[in-house]
């Protein structure tokens, strides 16, 4: 997700090779993961019924926790590929099977969240910490994904591709193709801390990565499979994130209203 985020504005400027197979293997395999994820949410929800808070909900609850992370987190990838589908068809006039590919991956998404969020709220009453723990995360990795999405949502008005569009504008990562003199806008975030940052939420979100496999390599397949083979940095350059990210976030806003006060 990362590295995809990160050539998300080149991608959009160039033509995807060989789009249609993968394509369609990514609304095949949004299709798929969606049925799946109904299946589970309908499958915790009749077992949290028949226990009805009792002993082995807390086990229950482990489980939709898991689940339900991996299924968060495909949500995101689904926003910030369809957004890159979405930015690409307007940047060459609107071109209908990008468009298509894009909304259909949100709708699906949205719906599968729609569930997810009413078996949550259905059972917060009952104080697992699981809900609290699991919707702060998936706020946390929300707030990471506007980031990354924030130049899209700016330049082509992906607004609907965006959990909050507002700050997804404004706390964006600058982009080096249209700043000055390859330098990033004066105020926005850095590139690298954007992607450290959301690496950062990444590995507290889903520690799991084998279940992340499980519910995305489809996916991801299907993405790659439209890109030119050169088009990705190498991924070594993705795994040194650090967990004081968010702290030089917080550094990075306050200095930059230090400095707008001043002015």
């Amino acid at each position: 997700i990362a590295r995809l985020a990160d050539q998300a504005p080149a991608l959009v400027s160039h033509s995807f090779p060989n789009s249609a197979p993968a394509l369609e293997l990514f609304r095949d395999c949004t299709r798929r993961h969606v049925m799946t994820g109904l299946k589970l949410v309908k499958h915790h929800r009749g077992e949290l019924e028949k226990l009805s808070g009792g002993e082995g909900a807390e086990k229950v609850w482990e489980t939709l926790d898991r689940d339900c992370r991996a299924l968060f987190l495909t949500e995101m990838l689904g926003r910030l590929w369809g957004g890159i589908l979405e930015g690409r068809s307007r940047s060459v006039g609107t071109d209908p099977v990008l468009s298509n590919v894009a909304r259909y991956v949100l709708l699906q998404h949205l719906e599968l969240r729609r569930e997810i969020l009413s078996l949550m709220n259905r059972w917060c009453s009952e104080a697992y910490p699981q809900v609290a723990a699991l919707d702060f995360q998936c706020r946390r990795m929300e707030r990471w994904t506007d980031v990354l999405l924030g130049p899209l949502v700016e330049k082509y008005r992906l607004h609907d591709f965006a959990f909050d569009p507002n700050p997804a504008r404004e706390y964006s990562i600058g982009d080096e193709l249209q700043g000055r003199n390859g330098r990033n806008h004066i105020g926005r975030l850095p590139r690298k801390l954007a992607i450290e940052g959301f690496l950062s939420s990444y590995r507290g979100f889903l520690a799991d990565h084998k279940l992340l496999r499980e519910h995305q390599s489809g996916m991801i397949r299907s993405i790659l499979g439209m890109l030119p083979d050169d088009s990705l940095f190498s991924e070594q350059r993705y795994l040194l994130g650090r967990i004081w990210a968010e702290n030089e976030l917080n550094r990075f806003y306050r200095a930059r209203r230090i400095n707008s006060a001043g002015a």
